[in-house]
């Protein structure tokens, strides 16, 4: 049976902020939309760009650069510049974490609570160099999402076409969706769901039923802001089915 709780489990961070900047050398600074929903990249090797988006007819990405039109067609490297222009609250450093979990993924893949795109999108892109098929699930009519008075179905299908990704989408509640998934078992699952013990929990054990064996298993929000994950990390610690390989900001990822 497992000992004690490990320090990233009993003693996690009292909160984290959201979008943050990579260590230092490790990729280009963040570039924001400007002015009037423009998107701008900074490419080392063809400096600013403006107005980029995946052109499916050309199976490459368009640009415009001095008031010409430019293309480069996909590349792992341009994976921060993609998604460095997508709302959200996932990390540079928690994004590249699930970029290169989901690269190494030999199977199906699928995230809970897919919001307006951006995890999603550090999933897909590596989904797409390695061909697996990558599975978002959200209601998209929860009452955060009303709160905030934007349509994020409509949001997060211009983040799949801006980036060139076309996951499959199962618009329902996470639970039912479990039941619905009609693809093989997972590989790697992200769960960034609702935040209660009893939603992450039904999450957790819906899911577990389609992961692969030695599957990764990644949560979200795993901070001192949010007891109930933290009481669903220490349950799945002390019921030693999964080796805790560690933390990249607010998230913990486990491996079957």
């Amino acid at each position: 049976m497992p000992g004690s709780l490990p320090a990233d489990i009993a003693d996690p961070p009292a909160t984290l902020s959201g979008k943050g900047s990579l260590p230092a050398g490790t990729a280009p600074t963040y570039v924001p939309l400007l002015r009037g929903g423009r998107r701008h990249w900074d490419l080392p090797s063809a400096g600013e760009v403006l107005d980029p988006h995946w052109d499916p007819a050309i199976n490459s990405y368009r640009f415009t650069r001095n008031g010409q039109n430019f293309y480069r067609a996909w590349s792992p490297e341009l994976a921060w510049h993609v998604c460095s222009q997508v709302r959200g609250y996932c990390s540079p450093a928690q994004g590249r974490a699930l970029y290169e979990l989901a690269a190494a993924a030999t199977g199906p893949i699928a995230e809970i609570g897919s919001a307006e795109g951006l995890s999603a999108c550090w999933l897909g892109l590596a989904a797409r160099d390695t061909g697996q098929p990558l599975t978002c699930v959200d209601t998209f009519t929860g009452p955060l999402y009303h709160q905030w008075r934007v349509n994020i179905r409509d949001r997060f299908d211009a983040t799949m076409a801006y980036a060139g990704l076309s996951p499959r989408v199962l618009a329902m509640p996470s639970q039912d969706a479990a039941s619905a998934y009609p693809g093989g078992p997972l590989h790697l699952l992200y769960i960034d769901g609702s935040h209660s013990y009893a939603a992450a929990r039904a999450d957790w054990h819906a899911w577990s039923q389609r992961l692969a064996p030695g599957a990764v298993v990644c949560f979200d929000d795993c901070t001192g802001v949010y007891p109930g994950i933290m009481r669903l990390q220490a349950e799945i610690w002390h019921a030693g089915r999964a080796e805790l390989l560690g933390r990249t900001g607010a998230m913990l990822a486990w491996r079957l």
